[in-house]
């Protein structure tokens, strides 16, 4: 197959395949990546002046994310959000002060070979990072809970009380219509809380 992603290259010539985000291959290849493990860890080095030399960081990258459901469409209020985190070994967070993008910028590459040698001679500690990273994360879910609980009532509870208003001049408005919206409230409340945290990826760094 030929493909191009110019939509002009695309009208001037029948054969070629126009590929946009929303082409199965483009989504297919993206969810391959987004759901395999190859890829989502790695080990760097970098100079940063907030701990000592030789200290590892732990670069977490969690997503809190609830059950996919077409009926209720839960993600509308509660999208998959990602949440960073930069631990140090005292447990300290320092993901305001070293940005994704700063990192990614600043970065000392370490080779495989050495990269497996401070994963071997440091898991304990990695572990104890992983640990306190995750307690990090799971402290700043109830706030986003809570945020996409207040857009869900707000939306539904507007939609309630505004058929409610209509039912009484207009009695063609079905009790079922109001308790739709009251049992999806209802079932959007439980899926937000029940949204849970997983771990997408990490990155150790060596602070030189």
């Amino acid at each position: 197959m030929t493909v191009t992603y110019s939509r002009e290259t695309a009208l001037a010539h029948e054969d070629v395949q126009y590929l946009t985000w929303e082409h199965p291959l483009v989504t297919g290849a993206m969810d391959l990546v987004l759901s395999s493990e190859p890829g989502n860890t790695a080990v760097t080095a970098l100079r940063y002046q907030g701990v000592a030399r030789g200290t590892l960081l732990l670069e977490c990258l969690y997503l809190l994310e609830t059950a996919s459901s077409e009926r209720l469409h839960s993600d509308r209020y509660l999208p998959p959000t990602t949440i960073r985190v930069v631990v140090d070994e005292q447990g300290r967070n320092h993901e305001t002060d070293l940005s994704h993008t700063f990192i990614n910028q600043t970065r000392i590459p370490v080779d495989a070979a050495m990269a497996g040698k401070i994963v071997a001679a440091r898991a304990r500690v990695i572990r104890t990072l992983l640990a306190a990273g995750e307690q990090l994360a799971q402290a700043q879910v109830p706030e986003i809970r809570a945020s996409a609980q207040s857009h869900s009532q707000h939306t539904l509870l507007t939609e309630i009380n505004r058929l409610k208003a209509l039912r009484r001049v207009n009695p063609n408005v079905r009790d079922a219509e109001i308790r739709f919206f009251e049992q999806q409230l209802e079932m959007l409340g439980m899926a937000v809380d029940q949204a849970s945290l997983r771990l997408d990826a990490l990155r150790v760094i060596v602070v030189t």
